[in-house]
């Protein structure tokens, strides 16, 4: 299955209906941005879910299951709005 998102102006994105199965998610780096380091810090709600690439980690839904991933990007240096 293959679905995609758009997050709205706070940044948040929701895939309905989705059902059982193991998935991942992939964000679109925005240009002159970085992924931010994963799972850093203690704190789940705030940090970034994601490597490098943009890519999460697999995980398993179960039908009625809400998961909540996070993604970070930071401005490259040199890349304007610094």
């Amino acid at each position: 299955m293959v679905a995609t998102a758009n997050t709205d102006s706070s940044g948040n994105y929701v895939f309905n209906n989705v059902g059982q199965g193991t998935f991942y998610l992939v964000f679109q780096k925005p240009a002159g941005y970085q992924a931010t380091l994963q799972d850093q810090g203690s704190n789940d709600a705030v940090d970034s879910d994601i490597n490098a690439d943009a890519i999460t980690a697999l995980f398993t839904m179960l039908d009625g299951q809400n998961k909540d991933f996070d993604a970070g990007f930071r401005l490259l240096p040199g890349s304007g709005g610094e």
